[in-house]
């Protein structure tokens, strides 16, 4: 009977540890957000004219595409059955990029802290013409994985895609330039 009891233990210590050990557990900003190293795109963008580097893009509408009849399902973020966070892509010159999730409660009063890099989730972005690459470093079920999307810009829209079957609309928003810059990501 005592011998049991301390098998069923051992057993128990050893699944929860293998459990707890596929976790991700690498670098994490002082904010919490995974700070995992991936590579930077190899081509670098020297010179920006399509993307405000002094701007947010908010995003504004998610859409489904029905892989079957191509249709497009879109749901706007002001909806009320809509996730409770607003996320915000904001550029910086050197090929990186941020996303902030911020509470929809807190978009009516936003501050300069709300857009510090170490609250941000990390990416890279590389842009040819209209047409972006976008890749982000996350953690998702408890395993870093690398999150990649296309783009589209027009004008002060950004048109995300991923996995060709659902996608963002993020719209530019001018926040106070206070707010933004002389920021430099952690990353």
């Amino acid at each position: 009977m005592k011998y049991k009891l301390y098998k069923n233990i051992f057993l128990l210590f050893t699944l929860s540890f293998l459990f707890t050990s596929c976790c991700y557990n690498g670098l994490y900003s002082k904010n919490g957000h995974c700070r995992k190293k991936i590579h930077d795109y190899k081509l670098k963008n020297t010179k920006i004219d399509n993307i405000d580097t002094l701007a947010v893009y908010k995003e504004k509408i998610n859409f489904a595409i029905n892989s079957i009849t191509k249709e497009y399902v879109f749901f706007e973020k002001n909806d009320d059955n809509s996730y409770p966070y607003v996320s915000y892509l904001k550029f910086y010159s050197n090929n990186k990029v941020g996303i902030f999730s911020i509470a929809k409660s807190d978009t009516l009063k936003l501050t300069r802290e709300y857009f510090n890099p170490s609250k941000a989730t990390m990416g890279y972005y590389f842009i040819e013409g209209n047409k972006m690459k976008i890749k982000f470093s996350i953690v998702f079920q408890c395993s870093h994985q690398i999150l990649r999307k296309k783009a589209t810009i027009n004008k002060d829209s950004i048109t995300t895609l991923q996995s060709g079957h659902s996608g963002t609309i993020y719209v530019k928003r001018n926040i106070p330039i206070a707010y933004l810059e002389n920021w430099k990501p952690d990353w």
